[in-house]
């Protein structure tokens, strides 16, 4: 298990323990975090322990989130199957015309990528569409 994992793990496990503490723990923890110490991993800036609670487990839930997301590779395969749709062609027989090859397992097929792909790229939404009509049949 690499050192994120176990990192990401150690910090849902945290959350998890203060949200099962005792009432009068929890309620100093509060106090604690209402005279603006940082009580919970992650959930700095909140002003209750509860938004502490909340602040970290959406820290989390997006790193992870973001882990699992294409990273510049993805993106990059993306875009040429992208460019390729732009024209109005069918982006694999184009590529195939044209020998350029696109190594789709980079990047993850879901319609995600493919709403990614339209913000990132700044193509068009109809062209991401068609990207995921060819990503996932």
């Amino acid at each position: 298990m690499t050192h994120e994992h176990r990192h990401e793990r150690d910090i849902e496990a945290e959350i998890e323990r203060i949200k099962n503490l005792p009432e009068e723990e929890k309620r100093k923890l509060d106090e604690r975090a209402r005279n603006g110490e940082t009580v919970v991993p992650g959930g700095t800036g909140g002003k209750s322990l509860e938004a502490q609670l909340h602040l970290a487990e959406g820290r989390h839930k997006g790193g992870l989130h973001r882990a699992q997301e294409p990273g510049h590779e993805g993106y990059h395969e993306m875009g040429k199957k992208g460019g390729l749709a732009s024209s109005g062609d069918d982006p694999e027989q184009r590529a195939q015309r044209e020998g350029i090859h696109i190594d789709e397992s980079k990047f993850r097929k879901s319609l995600h990528c493919a709403l990614s792909l339209a913000a990132a790229q700044l193509v068009k939404l109809p062209i991401a569409l068609e990207i995921l009509a060819c990503v996932c049949p």
